[in-house]
């Protein structure tokens, strides 16, 4: 199944790839044809020559390693701010007792209970 902003489907791909690498067609035209930019039309052609058909599946768009991710101890710590006091991402940061995580700015990666929205 394909993400929700994938220009195409697999299938899709491999019919645009195919006829780029086997029928001779120009990336160009190619990408027209298909509605995608040209360089979207290169990468499928280039997945397909190295991997096949199996290069034009959906991948993953996380990044392979997060080296500024915010320590998990200053997480929760974010977290229980805004439960307990019931604060917005501004006042976590002014808060009293966050100053004295040294972090740029407040970013939980847990869900709002309802009363936040």
């Amino acid at each position: 199944m394909s993400h929700a902003n994938a220009a195409l489907t697999p299938r899709a791909r491999l019919r645009l790839a195919r006829l780029i690498v086997e029928q001779g067609w120009p990336i160009a035209r190619a990408a027209q044809r298909y509605d995608v930019a040209w360089p979207t039309a290169k990468r499928w052609a280039q997945r397909y020559r190295e991997l096949g058909a199996a290069g034009m599946r959906d991948r993953s768009s996380r990044p392979a390693s997060q080296p500024n991710r915010t320590p998990q101890p200053a997480v929760r710590k974010i977290v229980h701010l805004r439960l307990k006091h019931r604060l917005g991402s501004v006042e976590t940061r002014q808060h009293p007792r966050r100053r004295r995580l040294a972090l740029p700015r407040p970013r939980p990666r847990q869900k709002e209970p309802e009363h936040h929205r």
